[in-house]
Parts: structure tokens; C-alpha cells; sequence
């Protein structure tokens, strides 16, 4: 029996999980990712100074392979070498092709599907290369493409204007007067590192709570339900976790259990 022939688009954790998990039911993974490492916002391309994450140590783990570095708020790095050596344990490096460039995700007849879909890539080298596959797997992400929004009269400011993904050092900040755009976790980490390492420790988040119609009149209630939707939220969640814990158990750390085999 011929096996199935995968891509997988993006080399973080979800298309690695992607990789490991189709790999070990039989088919064919080719991972394309267009860095020249693994890691997703875990790798050096992506991650700012002093990129951590906000958990408690081993809580960003697989359950089939044990963090040995695991500490509390890890550094990316300690999350891109974790994340190496699961590549490195499933055999999903010799599957990874880095630095390539997709220019084209198509297929003659979108509803036949016993067509193959055609991948176009761009090499480093700049040369082009094209290959079929029967399936496609977006492991992209929703950073991976950095967002630097417009802003009127930007043209005229004589400053930088930079993504966090680009402050990969310290001393970019220093002697600097620095605004920060945002109001979430990278945000707050680099207002943090301005006001340590920039001119006078000078630094400003600008950020606004996300409407989702900003121009409609909305009404008292909308206001409110808008002021309590996390906390409901939290509390499904948490309904949800503390029935799968009490009828799963320890099984819940089985991800054989949650696979469907021979699903697609």
C-alpha cells in the first residue's frame, strides 16, 4: 500500500506535533518551515530579548518527552533546545526542510480529492522547486507573520518603528525614548526592559480594550456582558477541565487515547 504524502507548513509546536503524530500512523511528512531552525516564535528568528514564558516549570511540556531544563518563566531558549530535542527523538529533523519560501498551495480540481496538491517553494539559493502531496497541514501559526499596524503621519516621525521581534538586544533600547503599542504579555516585557535599559527609563504602553463593532451603539447590557464575558468563560473552562479530569484520569496524559487512528 502506497503511503499518503503529507506537508506540513511550519516547523513550531503545533507542526511538529503535526509531524510526529502523522509520521507514526504511516505516512509520508515533509515539513517546510522558512527559518533556518525549528521553534516558531520559540526560535531565534522570532524571539525578542528576553523572550520567557508565563508558566510555572513543566507546564509547557509534551507528556511523552520530560523537560529536564524546565523552569519557572523559561527562556526561549530553553523552550527551542526542548523542542530540538523532541524533533530529534520522533525523526522529524531529516524531515524538515528550512528556508524555503511557499509560493503556491493549489490543486487542478479543489473538490477532487484524489488530485494532489501542488507546492511551489522558493529556495534560499533563490532556486524554485515544486512537489505534490496528497494532504496539507498549516502549522503557521497566528504570529508568525509580525504586525506592524499604520498610523497617520507615521512618514513624517524621525524615530525607528519596530516589531518586538526585531529588539534582539538591549542596547537597541538605550539612550532611547521608547512608546510601546500594544498592551498584552510582549508589551508589557518590553515597557519592562525600556524602563530599564532606555533613556531615563521612559517608556509608554498604548493599548485600548478590543471592541468587536466599534462604531455601533451598544447599550448597557452589552457593556456589561462584555465587562463579564472572561469571567464566564473561565468559569466553562473550568467545568470543562474538571469533568475530563474526573472521568479521564491519568489517561489524560495518554495522547494515544485522543488520536483517532486511521482518521483521515
Amino acid at each position: 500500500m502506497v503511503r499518503k504524502s503529507v506537508a506540513i507548513i511550519g516547523a513550531g509546536v503545533s507542526g511538529l506535533v503535526a509531524g510526529k503524530v502523522l509520521l507514526e500512523d504511516g505516512f509520508d511528512i515533509t515539513i517546510f518551515d522558512r527559518h533556518k531552525t525549528l521553534g516558531g516564535i520559540w526560535s531565534p528568528n522570532w524571539a525578542y530579548v528576553h523572550q520567557h514564558t508565563q508558566t510555572i516549570a513543566n507546564l509547557m511540556e509534551f507528556s511523552n518527552l520530560h523537560n529536564t531544563e524546565a523552569m519557572d518563566c523559561a527562556p526561549w531558549q530553553n523552550i527551542h533546545n526542548y523542542l530540538k530535542r523532541y524533533a530529534n527523538k520522533f525523526h522529524l529533523i531529516e524531515r524538515i526542510r528550512f528556508e524555503p519560501k511557499i509560493i503556491l498551495i493549489d490543486k487542478n480540481d479543489l473538490k477532487n480529492g484524489k488530485l494532489p496538491w501542488i507546492v511551489k517553494v522558493e529556495t534560499a539559493s533563490g532556486d524554485h522547486e515544486t512537489f505534490e502531496f496528497d494532504l496539507i497541514v498549516v502549522a503557521t501559526g497566528l504570529f508568525s507573520t509580525p504586525e506592524k499596524p499604520n498610523f497617520r503621519g507615521q512618514n513624517k516621525f524621525s524615530g525607528s518603528i519596530m516589531h518586538i521581534t526585531d529588539i534582539k538586544s538591549e542596547d537597541q533600547l538605550k539612550n532611547k525614548h521608547v512608546i510601546v503599542i500594544g498592551g498584552v504579555k510582549s508589551a508589557i516585557d518590553m515597557a519592562t526592559l525600556a524602563a530599564m535599559h532606555a533613556n531615563y527609563g521612559f517608556s509608554r504602553i498604548f493599548t485600548h480594550i478590543f471592541d468587536p463593532f466599534p462604531n455601533a451603539p451598544h447599550s448597557a447590557a452589552f457593556y456589561f456582558l462584555h465587562r463579564v464575558f472572561s469571567f464566564v468563560f473561565t468559569k466553562i473552562t473550568d467545568s470543562i477541565a474538571i469533568f475530563l479530569i474526573s472521568k479521564y484520569k491519568s489517561d489524560l496524559f495518554a495522547d494515544e487515547k485522543f488520536i483517532p487512528k486511521g482518521s483521515i
